[in-house]
């Protein structure tokens, strides 16, 4: 082995740390990125959803992830449009996986859903929601009170978004 001595030593050592800073800058720049994956950021604000998200004390600041997707329908009024919400570390911006997953949608008449969810994933390039044990429940607009009129609980949900059909497996 060979004994580094005067300016072999200086330029060893100057070589560690230019590597060690560059592996630590590297590295906290990559991982200290909060990842947002948001889309219209105005209009998640402005969406007829703002007063279920106050009646049931849903803070759109606890997560990173944020979508409004159309159901399928023709028209894009803000009647067909979806809030989807959940904490996502996904890198990919096609197959976004994401926790704690919410999804409010207008039902018919007075109406409106919610989904929760442990799991969700949404396929942007086949227009596929898929759910794992969750739970959907049926609200009315005009009832001051967060209590369902109705709930069913689901261990697999996919909604496809562009035929606008819905298929669950229940829990046993």
């Amino acid at each position: 082995m060979r004994k580094l001595t005067g300016k072999s030593y200086y330029v060893f050592l100057r070589k560690i740390v230019t590597i060690s800073l560059f592996l630590l800058f590297g590295f906290s720049s990559v991982f200290s990125q909060e990842n947002k994956l948001i889309s219209n950021t105005s209009a998640i604000k402005n969406g007829w959803w703002n007063p279920i998200l106050e009646k049931h004390n849903i803070d759109l600041k606890k997560f990173n992830y944020k979508n409004i997707i159309n159901m399928g329908m023709e028209d894009t009024t803000d009647s067909t449009l979806s809030l989807e919400i959940g904490n996502s570390d996904s890198l990919n911006n096609r197959i976004i996986s994401y926790k704690d997953a919410i999804l409010i949608s207008k039902g018919s008449g007075q109406t409106y859903w919610i989904i929760t969810s442990e799991y969700a994933c949404h396929d942007l390039n086949n227009n596929l929601l898929i759910l794992r044990n969750g739970k959907m429940a049926f609200y009315d607009f005009i009832s001051r009170n967060a209590v369902p009129v109705d709930t069913s609980s689901f261990q697999d949900m996919s909604i496809d978004i562009k035929k606008n059909r819905i298929t669950a497996s229940s829990k046993e």
